[in-house]
């Protein structure tokens, strides 16, 4: 049965609004269908349920990543990766970006310790909730934040040594990292760069021998490099897809295309330092709470006193 495609809702966050001398940014948070996460109110994120197609809640007013030209349903495979896919088919902008509903960049001078135990947040700064976060890293200074971005052609996660995890090279860490990466995969990854983008090969074999590495798939872009980085991403991943056994691989490794996606990030950024374009590095936010928390009212209201 062809897909069917519901149309892009005409909303004010997805308009476009860039002039020559005001770019337009819009980075897309990737929100899950099963939690009801905060947001932040800065007209620069734009919230998106990821895997929206199977979003069977009603009346839910954020957007979703399963209108106009959309991979909505691989969201188990693909994770976050079905957002910046949906705003790159359907969304004009001069920026695009992605972060997730409690993975951000920081826009904080300075550095803070950060994760090196844990792989759901290694590399990143914790913080407690979203409302310490939006103080303390800056998150509704949207003045600060165009700034920041003001003539890079890439902002992207400051990398992590994995030597600090005892892995020499990225290639290392997929033969002992068995929970979320098949090291029989790379030969497969490596033959379609081969095939398809011949002149992206050097550079990931650069990649996988180095230790320095990026995860969790955050970013902002200008348009030019966007486009180049998607159309090298989903070319890869659709027709890795079609060769990855999945028949053996739990849940969490079913999840394999999403973390192939953040080395095929990294592999990008190299080649991008070789064209010379100005690619800035900022630390990023493991933030710890992020449902939203019901209002409290008093049992009796003819009764309320505090004494």
């Amino acid at each position: 049965m062809e897909k069917q495609y519901k149309p892009v809702p005409d909303t004010e966050e997805l308009r476009y609004k860039g002039t020559p001398e005001k770019p337009d940014i819009k980075i897309f948070v990737s929100h899950r269908i099963d939690l009801d996460s905060e947001t932040i109110d800065n007209p620069l994120y734009i919230p998106v349920r990821c895997g929206a197609i199977y979003d069977e809640r009603e009346n839910v007013s954020m957007l979703g990543d399963d209108t106009g030209d959309n991979i909505s349903e691989k969201r188990m495979s693909f994770c976050e990766l079905t957002v910046p896919y949906w705003a790159w088919k359907n969304v004009k902008a001069d920026y695009y970006g992605l972060c997730h509903y409690r993975r951000y960049l920081s826009y904080k001078d300075g550095k803070m310790p950060v994760f090196t135990n844990n792989m759901s947040k290694t590399g990143l700064i914790y913080s407690p909730d979203l409302c310490t976060s939006i103080e303390q890293f800056k998150l509704n200074d949207v003045d600060l934040i165009k700034e920041s971005i003001k003539n890079a052609d890439v902002i992207a996660l400051e990398p992590f040594d994995l030597k600090q995890v005892g892995c020499s090279s990225v290639y290392e860490l997929w033969q002992k990292d068995i929970c979320n990466f098949d090291v029989k995969v790379l030969d497969s990854i490596l033959m379609i760069i081969e095939n398809k983008y011949p002149y992206m090969l050097k550079f990931a074999k650069t990649y996988f021998k180095q230790s320095k590495t990026t995860f969790y798939n955050l970013f902002v872009m200008n348009k030019q490099c966007f486009d180049e980085y998607c159309e090298f991403l989903f070319g890869v991943l659709f027709e890795l897809e079609e060769k990855i056994d999945y028949s053996h691989y739990n849940s969490e490794k079913k999840r394999i295309i999403g973390y192939i996606g953040e080395n095929l990030l990294n592999i990008f950024l190299i080649k991008l330092k070789e064209d010379k374009k100005n690619i800035k590095y900022l630390q990023g936010i493991f933030i710890d709470k992020i449902v939203k928390q019901e209002e409290i009212f008093p049992a009796f209201h003819s009764k309320n006193n505090t004494i």
